[in-house]
């Protein structure tokens, strides 16, 4: 999942992404580099910010989505 989360960040940088999802840019930074599991909210969060589905989070499985095609949601 750490792998699939990064490349969601893309450019967007740590605390910038963090702050567009409302946490702490040292607990994303957990998450980026799989020492920690985002809960199912903050999984949520991710999918509803970046259009990506929670299966292709999970299990990465699925196509390409909006979000891999830098078509973040405002």
């Amino acid at each position: 999942m750490a792998e699939r989360l990064r490349r969601l960040k893309d450019a967007r940088g740590v605390r910038k992404w963090a702050d567009q999802l409302g946490l702490s840019p040292s607990l994303l930074s957990s998450y980026l580099n799989g020492g920690r599991l985002p809960n199912t909210e903050t999984l949520r969060a991710i999918s509803d910010r970046t259009g990506v589905s929670l299966d292709w989070l999970l299990f990465g499985e699925g196509g390409e989505e909006p979000a891999m095609r830098g078509q973040w949601r405002t």
